[in-house]
């Protein structure tokens, strides 16, 4: 049987593993998997995918969030 996660514990883990600075958040920039990124609103995040459409995925410490790049 699975067990699901808390996004909380999964967020905070991401963003240990991450190395680097993180990179302040802006739609004009490019970003790539594993890139730690600084969001002015939801804080740091990890980007876990890549999406069409000029798109990330990115999870952040308590929650996962689609944002937009190279706009």
């Amino acid at each position: 049987k699975e067990v699901a996660i808390p996004i909380d514990q999964i967020g905070a883990a991401e963003i240990n593993k991450a190395s680097g600075r993180a990179k302040g958040y802006s739609t004009k920039d490019a970003f790539e998997e594993l890139d730690l990124i600084d969001h002015s609103k939801f804080g740091k995040g990890v980007v876990q995918k890549v999406m069409s459409g000029n798109k990330i995925e990115v999870i952040f410490e308590t929650d996962l969030k689609i944002l937009v790049h190279q706009r």
